[in-house]
């Protein structure tokens, strides 16, 4: 299980090694040519990556439990009563979608008792 473990710290550092190699090649290929700004080196590079994937990807985003707060039900329920609903969802879109827009209208009105807008 540790073998496993440090295989995979070692996968990612490798990764992350070789992204952070690309981001310098190409810096060193196309930024001076185009701007005549200098290459840069390993450490600049990686530096220009953590800057960049500080600013777009979501930093520090909360954690939160799968599911949690989600306002699809079926998600929260597991076993035959899951796939009992899954199947009854499956039943009625494929009777709706062989109703006439005035057909589907009325028949989800008369499910949900709400008036729906076209």
């Amino acid at each position: 299980m540790k073998i496993h473990m440090l295989g995979l710290i070692l996968l990612r550092l490798a990764i992350v090694a070789a992204i952070v190699g690309m981001v310098m090649g190409l810096w060193n290929l196309i930024i001076p040519t185009v701007t005549g700004w200098t290459a840069i080196n390993y450490w600049q590079a990686l530096g220009l990556t953590v800057l960049f994937h500080l600013l777009m990807v979501k930093p520090l985003r909360p954690h939160r439990a799968p599911y949690e707060n989600d306002p699809c039900l079926i998600r929260k329920i597991s076993g035959s009563k899951r796939a009992e609903m899954r199947n009854t969802i499956l039943r009625l879109r494929k009777k709706v979608s062989k109703m006439s827009p005035e057909e589907r209208k009325a028949f989800v009105k008369r499910i949900m008792d709400v008036d729906v807008k076209e």
